[in-house]
């Protein structure tokens, strides 16, 4: 009966993701959006739940790998960086890294081809870098300016590429071929740091460096921690809603 019980809540937790689609639908053609791929409407729930998966079992060790280095590694340094440094430290370090990824959010608008919101994004990154000592103080989102979140991998199903294989990448965690196709592009390409490391590998440092602590950022600001849920579903869980999450950043 509990695992009958899991079940049901998963298709509730789907059926709700699916509403929330239904509703964004409409916004796909502002600022000239090309068409999305046309997809046959589920009529099934297994329909509805099913995710392209074909290599689940070794996703599924990549997943407890993930689980056994979030416990013994990155939450402790996770731990110690919150020890360390107080929270309005930690808090100019956060704004200053978002604001680098202001700059790959920016790439990502133009290569959209979206001028609207690209010219609004670099207002943003004007703002923060002049007024915010470069980004140390979030003073645009003090003032109301809303943050955008754009990636090559959104850029790539923008023009209609598919999601492709879903994949759980080491330490990354859920992911999709596109992507993580996309997140190489940003790192080596789009991202300003990572661009001029490549361009001279003497900035390399600096460029892991900063990767180093955008990580441990990153986790420290993110709640979830694996096998929290207390379901024996928790990798179904993840894998749809990271897929059905994805469609809904693509069609904004």
């Amino acid at each position: 009966m509990k695992r009958a019980g899991h079940a049901e809540r998963l298709i509730a937790s789907v059926m709700i993701v699916s509403l929330l689609a239904g509703c964004a639908t409409p916004v796909p053609f502002r600022e000239g959006n090309p068409p999305l791929p046309e997809r046959e409407p589920a009529t099934t729930v297994e329909e509805l739940v099913t995710v392209y998966d074909p290599l689940e079992g070794l996703n599924r060790e990549i997943y407890a790998f993930n689980y056994e280095f979030d416990r013994l590694v990155f939450l402790p340094v996770v731990g110690v960086y919150e020890t360390v440094l107080a929270q309005p430290l930690r808090d100019r370090i956060h704004d200053f890294l978002g604001n680098l990824r202001d700059i790959v959010t920016f790439a990502n608008l133009v290569l959209q081809a979206r001028p609207v919101r690209a010219l609004q994004t670099a207002f943003r990154i004007g703002v923060n870098t002049g007024l915010g000592f470069f980004g140390i103080v979030d003073i645009a989102s003090a003032v109301g300016m809303r943050r955008e979140s754009e990636d090559f991998g959104q850029t790539l199903g923008y023009w209609g590429v598919t999601d492709g294989p879903y994949l759980v990448l080491p330490v990354l965690g859920p992911a999709n071929l596109r992507d993580t196709t996309g997140y190489v592009v940003d790192s080596l390409a789009l991202d300003p740091l990572g661009l001029l490391a490549n361009l001279h590998t003497g900035l390399a440092p600096y460029a892991w460096a900063r990767t180093s602590v955008n990580a441990v950022d990153t986790r420290a600001n993110t709640p979830f921690r694996y096998y929290g849920t207390g379901s024996p579903f928790e990798y179904d869980y993840v894998r749809l809603l990271y897929t059905r999450k994805r469609e809904l950043d693509i069609i904004r």
